[in-house]
């Protein structure tokens, strides 16, 4: 895969969010058609189209789907055999071999990899218990007959695939053929447009002027404006205050429209911010330092955290789509962690122990803040 077909990639997966998401992102074969350039394909483990076609008996489909990925991928598709000691994928195997040699293209030998090691496989079941509700050994609930779902060594794959050594050697066949060479240091944002005449840097200035009169009065004292000369000679320097202006705008749409929001953070130790109305925090009063929100030594962009009212955030956040266009705009992802007490009181659940000796266990571990099961035990 090169730059094109990562940029290929790059638009297919905000196509398939944006554009194609039902309960999950999808997209299709006209998506797929349309940025093939430059893309590497595999058939797929044994849920795949191809998979489930050689399942069904289906050959004269799942020759039809082989000569399109022939005529879409070219030399740049692979087939997918996988052997994790599951018996559908034997079977998948076998197929998919046949299939790949009468129609002349290159098999590669994969694994699915859903913990590191292969003891983990208990725990990766355990927490899948977690996750949906259910208990180790319900009849009919989410389980995977294998320990074999790890990150296996080459030694482990060889032995995993007698007689597809080239298949085995094929993975690293197709890691060198990625050529990809990113420029992370670069960023991308949004631009706004100030009114007609002005740069963004002269329409911010604008701003913080009016804001002076307004949070300081006509005659501000010269602390407030060698401050205010301070930071925005350091945010023009940087490239941000496109970005100043961009917070400023939904922040000033949501009061607007009456709905309460707020910065908080580092980003009130910018009197640009207070003066712009992100924040009604005054960092000259409470001796606020500018430099932990934006230091000039430092490479990292500024991130003014603001809240809205929850009632309305959404109108915030349509309004910033419709604005600044929908595939600029983005909601962080969060990662759910368990402390040492839910960690105990999920897992006993899921383990189907019974409460009070789960209660009992959970009560043991020490008041302290973050504290870790390793931890825990060490001190109780």
């Amino acid at each position: 895969m090169n730059r094109t077909g990562f940029q290929n990639l790059v638009k297919m997966a905000s196509a398939a969010f944006l554009d194609g998401f039902y309960y999950r992102p999808r997209i299709d074969k006209e998506l797929l058609e349309a940025h093939s350039e430059g893309i590497i394909c595999l058939t797929g483990c044994a849920s795949s189209e191809l998979s489930r076609l050689l399942l069904a008996g289906k050959l004269e489909e799942a020759e039809k789907l082989s000569a399109w990925y022939h005529k879409v991928f070219g030399d740049r598709v692979y087939f997918e055999i996988q052997n994790s000691g599951i018996p559908i994928q034997q079977q998948c195997l076998e197929m998919t071999v046949d299939i790949a040699n009468r129609m002349g293209f290159p098999l590669v030998a994969t694994n699915d990899a859903h913990y590191l090691n292969s003891e983990d496989a208990r725990a990766h079941h355990v927490l899948l218990c977690v996750n949906t509700g259910a208990k180790e050994g319900d009849e009919g609930g989410m389980r995977i007959e294998t320990n074999q779902l790890h990150l296996r060594t080459p030694a482990e794959m060889y032995a995993a695939f007698p007689g597809f050594e080239d298949a085995v050697k094929r993975s690293q066949e197709i890691a060198d053929r990625v050529d990809i060479k990113l420029d992370l240091k670069t960023r991308h944002f949004p631009v706004f447009t100030p009114p007609p005449g002005k740069t963004d840097k002269d329409y911010l200035r604008e701003l913080t002027a009016l804001g002076m009169k307004w949070r300081y009065g006509e005659n501000p004292a010269e602390v407030y404006t060698k401050r205010l000369e301070f930071e925005l000679d350091v945010i023009e320097k940087m490239g941000y205050a496109s970005y100043f202006l961009i917070v400023w705008d939904f922040a000033r749409f949501a009061r607007e429209n009456e709905i309460p929001c707020t910065a908080r953070g580092s980003a009130c130790g910018a009197i640009v911010a207070y003066l712009l109305g992100l924040s009604d925090v005054c960092p000259i009063k409470y001796d606020l330092l500018f430099e932990r929100f934006l230091d000039p030594s430092r490479t990292e962009a500024p991130d003014i955290d603001i809240d809205f009212c929850r009632d309305r955030r959404q109108m915030v956040i349509d309004y910033v789509k419709q604005k600044y266009g929908e595939q600029n705009v983005a909601q962080i992802g969060t990662f759910g962690t368990l402390k040492a007490k839910a960690a105990i009181r999920d897992v006993g659940r899921a383990l189907a122990i019974p409460l009070i000796t789960v209660d009992e266990i959970a009560k043991l571990v020490p008041e302290t803040l973050n504290i870790s099961i390793e931890e825990a035990l060490k001190e109780s």
